[in-house]
């Protein structure tokens, strides 16, 4: 039978052990940090399937692997006035998406819109809009 009871960790506490697990395979206090910051709000949220579950069978079993690697880089590999494709050097999706996010936002202010993207990233948007929402960005 399936266990259904409900555990309840505090926000802060579950924070820690995100960042804890992807400082474990190698992530950058940094990197972790901010994958940690996406998969807690999405827990927050209740989008459980882009939580810890995600952060726990996507992005460690990835690490762990070698398939992504945990303080890559994303570049620039072509770049217009607004517009701007994006390579995410096999990092982590959301590390790839906050670049490109933080990227068009800087194109936009100078051009009136812009679009970035890296065509091997799939990404949710939302986390990088309420982020640099939050810091007056956008």
């Amino acid at each position: 039978m399936l266990n259904t009871s409900t555990c309840t960790i505090e926000v802060e506490k579950l924070r820690g052990f995100m960042e804890q697990i992807l400082a474990a395979v190698g992530c950058s206090a940094v990197t972790a940090q901010t994958l940690a910051d996406v998969h807690l709000e999405a827990d927050l949220r209740g989008i459980g399937v882009q939580g810890l579950n995600h952060l726990i069978n996507s992005h460690v079993a990835k690490l762990e692997s070698g398939k992504e690697r945990p303080n890559a880089k994303p570049v620039v590999v072509k770049d217009g006035d607004a517009v701007a494709l994006v390579d995410g050097q096999s990092g982590p999706g959301p590390i790839a998406a906050l670049f490109a996010a933080e990227l068009a936002a800087r194109k936009a202010r100078n051009a009136g819109c812009a679009t970035v993207g890296d065509p091997l990233c799939v990404a949710q948007t939302w986390p990088w809009a309420r982020h640099l929402f939050a810091r007056g960005r956008l």
